[in-house]
């Protein structure tokens, strides 16, 4: 194991921590293994590899608020029944991140919490990924880098196969969220 994947003792600064189970070094493997089934071309792969330092930097603050979200989800397993108390929390922590982000004037980081984000997460079962939102706008690269990661880890394997087996509403409505990287600035061109 070299330097840059080592263990070390010292805490992680909350800015740049990221999930969990998402480590540098995993991430890369992540890439690797895209690289290897054909999911990314070796240039892609390369360049992912090579921004990937920029990339775990830009979307910490955005993955807290999806794993908040997820964390939500586990203690209400159920969203519908007998009430939505998951889309309440959601949508309280939307709205309560917000205003805390607003009244310290950190105005990049309250727009994280924006309109659209409160939106998607008044909706039942759909909310839990509302932050993937403001994580594609900051990172495409970032998006679909921790969608493959978490059908690796769940379910080992891309998430292209993931979605085949999934409902095509909820397959389609993951590749919106979550477009490969190579499909990303095609998407910004368009605007232009």
């Amino acid at each position: 194991m070299d330097d840059s994947t080592a263990m070390s003792d010292a805490p992680v600064p909350r800015e740049s921590a990221t999930a969990p189970e998402a480590t540098e070094a995993k991430l890369r493997a992540t890439i690797a293994r895209l690289q290897t089934e054909g999911h990314v071309s070796d240039e892609e792969a390369e360049r992912m590899q090579r921004d990937l330092p920029d990339t775990l930097k830009n979307s910490a603050y955005v993955l807290r608020h999806l794993t908040a979200h997820w964390a939500i989800g586990a203690v209400f397993a159920f969203d519908i029944v007998p009430l939505p108390l998951g889309t309440i929390a959601r949508v309280c922590w939307v709205i309560g991140s917000r205003t805390v982000e607003t009244c310290r004037g950190r105005w990049d980081r309250a727009s994280v919490h924006s309109l659209p984000v409160l939106g998607i997460s008044a909706i039942p079962v759909a909310g839990y990924f509302a932050y993937l939102i403001p994580l594609k706008s900051r990172s495409a690269d970032a998006a679909f880098l921790y969608a493959n990661h978490f059908t690796y880890t769940r379910s080992n394997c891309a998430l292209p196969e993931y979605l085949a087996r999934k409902p095509k509403w909820i397959a389609w409505m993951v590749r919106k969220a979550v477009m490969p990287p190579a499909k990303a600035p095609e998407e910004k061109t368009i605007g232009n």
